[in-house]
């Protein structure tokens, strides 16, 4: 519009001039009115048309902008959520120092631009860090701990007990569930408890001590071993379970002990029948006091447990050595042969020791020779030496009981070493009291009370094997242990032939041959000279000199090697040979015949005319002559075609040394 005054432009409806100021006049012009309305709709139109089309053009990019905004927020807020997760999987990891500070670090920066920066590439970044860390750590820790139950899965435990056993697989279970369940702290704990049980279980305890007192070889590679436990305070521990005797062996100068199963661990008073030789004097010496050891050796004999498989050989010796019963569980036969005995001749100690022990071997189960003797050895071709050595060899204890107040300082010292050497016990009493009869329940008490520990040894087929074993016993509270060393071939074929001899002396008495088949290998070849076999047979059949009788007085393994697939066994044996003669039979005998016979006659008519006999002699008397019988003897041993070991042939002639005779009687009466 136009100013009314001064004509020029003013706005539409303005009331003044903006130059004159004159007031303008108020009439309004519809029809630009109307123009000026639909110039302004046509304008709104055009806009919204704009607006709508360019909607239309950028809805897509701003909803996709929208919505890449807010799923961010969410993975984020995922993130923050699964980090707990993290934190609780890790919490469970066994990490080092190290490992844990570098965790710290990226937890701080994952979290430093989640508080602040909220940046999602970057939170992203640090969040896979973490997740790949975690994963890491996890993996090390399962392989680390599968290799801990690996080791502790064939952890030996020298010493455990059956719920050991248990428990063991308890801790199994539970590491496989918890390394499973990548619960590692707690499978990491259960694998320390584990550890500290296998350690236990193969630490000694002390507080008891445990004596082997007799090894029993006769059953190789069945062993037993009789041990004699007691506390500190010197007392006897009763009532040790079978599971907590453990016996472990290894091959000597190897490193590491392997366990063997225990077949039985019991006291004697138990199960383990004892096999007793009692060993009686009867020398002239004895007197009468040979009654009163009648009546304590028959009151012992009340006290054995025949109905639990004991039993007792009654052996006398004075000049000679007799064998009056077999190992008897009759207490009255016993008795009866007992009271039999009369007392006469000299003293062969230390010979009748020798043949008691090795008689005491052949037995199974615990055993033990007890003397009574006034203790002066006469006559005696061994020494206590000899007698230690073939006791100790086959664990056999020796208890002497001596009376009387005659003895020399020296002799008395013979029979100390023998009986504390042997594993026995030495006794002094002055005459036959009850004191006495009370000293052979104490023996036998002593032996009852001992334990007998079984098993078989892995080492058998190793013949080469130098053994070393230990034996290791808990009452649960203290323990104790005993080592030893033995040598597979020694104990193997050392009882081998103990053996033989043994069945050798029962054919020989009885002119068979059944006992010896067992030993003697009877597949020869044709002209094979020098065999058992033939020569076993020979002499079941009488077809050497003619003697009374023989007995095997002692012998010992002295070498033992190997030839080829052969053994040869080098041995000293020493034979109580008795035989009868006439005088002139016995004159003949001084150059007919081998060397042995005639080196014996000699000795006899020497011995006749050293006493003034020879002249008063004729035809028809009868002179028995006792001697010993040396000789050495290499036997050859081989796998016979059952596949046992068996005595094959001599492996050279036998070396024989002078007879030495000791006793004879004419017609029947001591010379």
């Amino acid at each position: 519009m136009f100013c009314e005054n001064c004509g020029k432009e003013i706005k539409d409806n303005a009331v003044y001039c903006y130059y004159c100021g004159e007031k303008q006049n108020q009439t309004i012009d519809i029809d630009s009115k109307r123009k000026k309305r639909k110039k302004l709709w046509l304008c709104l139109g055009a806009i919204a048309t704009m607006f709508f089309i360019g909607g239309a053009v950028a809805y897509p990019k701003v909803s996709k902008y929208v919505s890449e905004n807010s799923s961010k927020e969410k993975q984020i807020a995922q993130y923050e959520k699964n980090l707990e997760e993290i934190k609780q999987a890790y919490a469970n990891c066994i990490v080092s120092d190290k490992q844990n500070k570098v965790w710290e670090e990226e937890l701080e920066a994952f979290e430093s631009i989640e508080k602040q920066i909220k940046n999602y590439d970057q939170i992203k970044g640090k969040y896979e860090i973490l997740e790949e860390y975690l994963e890491k750590i996890e993996e090390k820790n399962k392989q680390s701990l599968k290799k801990q139950l690996k080791e502790l899965k064939t952890g030996k435990m020298l010493y455990s007990v059956p719920n050991d056993m248990e428990e063991s697989k308890k801790y199994l279970l539970d590491m496989e569930k918890f390394i499973s369940n990548k619960q590692f702290l707690d499978a990491n704990e259960v694998g320390v408890k584990w550890k500290n049980l296998i350690a236990s279980r193969n630490e000694k305890q002390d507080g008891l001590s445990v004596k082997v007192v007799q090894e029993d070889y006769s059953d190789f590679p069945n062993i037993r071993l009789y041990l004699d436990i007691v506390d500190e305070n010197g007392n006897v521990v009763t009532g040790i379970p079978e599971e907590m005797f453990f016996v472990s062996e290894k091959i000597e100068g190897n490193s590491g002990f392997t366990r063997t199963t225990v077949k039985n661990a019991s006291q004697l008073n138990e199960k383990e029948a004892l096999n007793i030789n009692l060993v009686l004097d009867t020398s002239g010496s004895m007197g009468f006091e040979l009654d009163d050891a009648k009546y304590i050796m028959s009151n012992f004999i009340n006290s054995v447990q025949f109905q639990a498989g004991d039993s007792v050989r009654l052996t006398a010796f004075e000049s000679e050595i007799y064998v009056k019963t077999d190992f008897l569980d009759d207490e009255e036969s016993l008795k009866e042969v007992l009271y039999s005995l009369e007392a006469g001749g000299g003293t062969r100690l230390y010979d009748a020791l020798i043949r008691a022990v090795q008689d005491t071997n052949i037995r199974n189960g615990a055993k033990c020779v007890i003397a009574f003797t006034d203790g002066q050895d006469q006559d005696s071709v061994n020494e206590p030496e000899d007698v230690v050595d073939i006791a100790k060899f086959y664990g056999i204890p020796v208890y002497i009981v001596r009376i009387g107040d005659d003895l020399s300082n020296e002799e008395e010292a013979n029979l100390q070493q023998i009986a504390q050497e042997t594993g026995g016990e030495f006794y002094i009493n002055d005459s036959f009291n009850e004191e006495l009869g009370n000293i052979y329940s104490r023996i036998y008490r002593d032996m009852k009370q001992y334990y007998v520990v079984e098993y078989t040894t892995k080492k058998g087929d190793n013949l080469s094997a130098n053994v070393e074993y230990e034996v290791y016993v808990s009452d649960g509270e203290n323990g104790g242990y005993n080592m030893n060393t033995y040598q597979v071939k020694d104990v193997k074929f050392g009882n081998l032939y103990q053996n033989f001899l043994h069945a050798y002396t029962l054919d020989v008495k009885n002119y068979e041959y059944s006992e010896m088949s067992n030993y003697i290998d009877s597949n020869i070849q044709e002209g094979e000279k020098r065999t058992l076999y033939k020569q076993m047979q020979k002499q079941v059949n009488r077809e050497f000199e003619d003697i009374d009788y023989e007995n095997i007085l002692s012998s010992k393994v002295t070498k033992l090697e190997k030839s080829g697939d052969i053994y040869l066994l080098y041995t000293e044996e020493e034979y109580d040979k008795v035989y009868t003669r006439t005088i002139s039979g016995l004159e003949k005998m001084t150059t007919d015949g081998w060397f042995v016979a005639r080196s014996s006659a000699k000795q006899a008519i020497q011995m006749l005319e050293n006493e003034q006999e020879l002249d008063y002699l004729t035809e028809s008397d009868e002179i028995t002559v006792y001697q010993v019988l040396h000789q050495t003897v290499i036997y050859q041993i081989r796998k016979a075609s059952d596949g046992k070991w068996k005595f094959y042939k001599y492996n050279e002639a036998i070396k024989f040394r002078e007879p030495n005779v000791y006793h004879m009687e004419i017609n029947g009466y001591d010379l």
